[in-house]
């Protein structure tokens, strides 16, 4: 699918459509602040055959975020995570890592993170990039995709060592982190948020009965968690509201309640990349949602 539609989108004209429409489909699930995987390798084009400098996405994206936060002022905006394919040679990565360096002086408030996308399976470790990922600069943030895998002892399962060794602000997935019980107490330790992206784990054949996910096993043991959504455009989803109800109804207790789905939700701004202003201002944003969603709740609302 990336392939598919990657051209598509390099069309100037596309590419805003695109992404307004990406904004519009995620605060319309209640989505107030935003930080997107994306390669930021892009060379826009327009009817006209003009093409422009790599860096042009990016203006394209702040631009799109300002006139968004002014028709929707509860919108906090978005920041970027540069991603490339960890199936890249070690020369292209060294090549990739210094045009995310050039975005990232350029932009530092907006280009703020950085991550290696593909099938962990397939790509090759994190250890095996490491002389490029040595060259980031010290304020990036690595947000990396590290056990996305069933399998064990691998070096696949064991990118999360390496993760953590980088000083990875965020693991993704973690699938295979319950495997590895010196690494789960690290995480915990260190107050590494997980993303749990369960639908995706379950498409991907990682899992079948979601009950036996092991976020469970992450949730019993306070392991810090946030919910994402992966790539919910391959089974037609929008937002993440479906990954929140898998996350609640089958990795939860039986008798969580509502404190988990509350610390959920607020885990997502404690382990964003928010400045504290922005995290105090998106914290009362969503205490007075959340007390207008309890009282919907309370009022027997079955509309919410």
């Amino acid at each position: 699918m990336f392939d598919t539609i990657g051209d598509v989108l390099n069309y100037r004209p596309a590419f805003r459509a695109f992404h307004w429409q990406l904004l519009e489909e995620m605060y319309n699930d209640n989505i107030m602040y935003l930080e997107l995987r994306m390669g930021l390798k892009k060379e826009l084009y327009d009817e006209y055959g003009h093409t422009y400098p790599m860096d042009q996405a990016i203006r394209e994206l702040i631009a799109i975020e300002e006139r968004f936060k002014r028709l929707h002022p509860d919108f906090l905006g978005m920041k970027i995570i540069s991603t490339t394919y960890r199936g890249a040679s070690l020369e292209s990565m060294q090549r990739n890592i210094q045009f995310y360096r050039e975005l990232h002086e350029a932009f530092p408030n907006f280009v703020v993170g950085f991550d290696l996308v593909g099938q962990e399976d397939l790509g090759k470790s994190l250890y095996s990039f490491l002389p490029a990922l040595q060259e980031l600069p010290h304020t990036a943030r690595l947000f990396l995709h590290a056990g996305e895998t069933n399998q064990f002892g691998t070096s696949t399962d064991l990118n999360i060592l390496d993760a953590l060794l980088l000083n990875t602000t965020r693991i993704g997935h973690g699938y295979a982190l319950a495997k590895h019980p010196v690494l789960l107490n690290a995480v915990k330790a260190r107050d590494i948020a997980v993303e749990l992206s369960p639908i995706s784990n379950q498409v991907l054949s990682l899992v079948w009965d979601m009950r036996n996910h092991p976020g469970a096993q992450y949730l019993a043991m306070n392991i810090p968690l946030v919910v994402g959504s992966d790539d919910p455009g391959f089974w037609n989803a929008k937002g993440i509201s479906y990954d929140f109800y898998y996350t609640i109804m089958s990795l939860a207790p039986n008798n969580a309640g509502l404190r988990v789905l509350k610390t959920l939700v607020w885990n997502s701004v404690r382990y964003s990349l928010l400045q504290e202003a922005e995290k105090s201002r998106a914290y009362d944003l969503l205490e007075k949602q959340w007390s207008s969603f309890i009282n919907r709740v309370v009022a027997g609302d079955t509309e919410i």
